[in-house]
């Protein structure tokens, strides 16, 4: 081939790439610039909303838990399962940096929250340990989270993730978690 037809041919490639890239790059500004009215769509119900339903609250090993717990509570506490952290605790009032303390805490969640029945007051917190607790950065997530919890004056117990659970043994490790909390008139899991 001559080489000023390969040059012809390598010169339309880049105008044709750059062409392209300019018209991505621009692609990609439009929503943004018109965010405002897209969510007043989505919100007015002009717009078809990209939701769809998740397959379980719970996985299968905390649908195995949960099965455990309930025939532990046997009545005695209500059961909650992924419960916001935020809706536990929150950052004490007149905190310096309040919010990013409030921010630690908006996007996480913990796995089962046993309630008083009659009082709705936190008995115990319980999260559900499976293998992705060993990668560190779940640690450090874990770790925040046990000391979030302890300063705000709450109950934790972390379970290891099983195929199945002893009910008296799993039951003889929430009554000594709860063991020195508030008394509760119910009698709801107290030793």
């Amino acid at each position: 081939m001559n080489t000023p037809l390969i040059l012809t041919f390598v010169g339309l490639g880049l105008i044709i790439g750059v062409l392209w890239f300019l018209t991505r790059l621009l692609e990609a500004r439009k929503p943004a610039a018109n965010a405002d009215s897209a969510a007043d769509d989505a919100e007015t119900g002009n717009e078809p909303l990209p939701y769809i339903t998740r397959d379980a609250l719970l996985t299968a090993a905390e649908r195995s838990f949960f099965a455990a717990l309930q025939t532990v509570c046997n009545g005695r506490s209500l059961i909650f399962a992924q419960v916001q952290l935020s809706k536990l605790i929150y950052p004490r009032s007149g905190v310096p940096r309040w919010q990013t303390y409030q921010n630690k805490i908006d996007r996480k969640s913990v796995d089962f929250v046993l309630v008083d029945p009659d009082s709705l007051k936190v008995q115990l917190v319980i999260e559900l340990d499976d293998r992705s607790h060993e990668r560190k950065s779940r640690q450090d997530r874990d770790d925040f989270v046990n000391r979030a919890i302890a300063a705000a004056g709450l109950k934790l117990l972390r379970i290891p993730a099983a195929a199945s659970y002893d009910a008296t043994a799993l039951e003889a490790r929430i009554r000594q978690a709860i063991k020195g909390a508030a008394e509760s008139p119910s009698g709801a899991l107290q030793s």
